[in-house]
């Protein structure tokens, strides 16, 4: 793997082969429920094999989708991963707190694609290439 992010992907791939055994299984007997009327029916019913048939059937799909995401994004986008590491420790770090209601965080980026912000000249921090922008989004939310 090219990042380290998408070792996340391993998981949904597992668990998507897996659900697609079940859903083999429990279509073949439910299959050998419905040719052989005789065969399992009081114990296990036509009608709930045939749920966990279906819903296996959209469960490891969903979780293959998931798993295709999280493979390809950082794949496309070039970046392996964007860490929020959390609140800077300082000496007086409960006064700092207590002070203001923001907490600052330190956030480590992959560098940026070379192509892909225009000619502003990259900052290095904390040991990673950063765009030296400023610019913030801020959702106040309706009403």
């Amino acid at each position: 793997m090219k990042y380290a992010s998408q070792k996340v992907a391993l998981a949904y791939f597992a668990g998507a082969m897996a659900l697609f055994v079940v859903q083999l299984l429990f279509g073949l007997l439910a299959a050998a429920v419905y040719t052989m009327p005789n065969f399992l029916a009081e114990t296990v019913p036509f009608n709930i094999l045939r749920m966990i048939h279906t819903n296996a059937l959209v469960v490891w799909l969903l979780m293959g989708f998931f798993g295709a995401a999280y493979y390809l994004v950082p794949e496309e986008a070039e970046r392996g991963h964007c860490q929020v590491v959390g609140p800077k420790r300082t000496q007086n770090h409960a006064a700092q707190l207590s002070s203001s209601s923001r907490r600052h965080l330190d956030a480590r980026l992959l560098p940026p694609h070379p192509e892909g912000f225009g000619t502003s000249t990259p900052v290095l921090h904390s040991g990673h290439q950063v765009s030296p922008r400023t610019e913030v989004a801020v959702d106040h939310g309706v009403g």
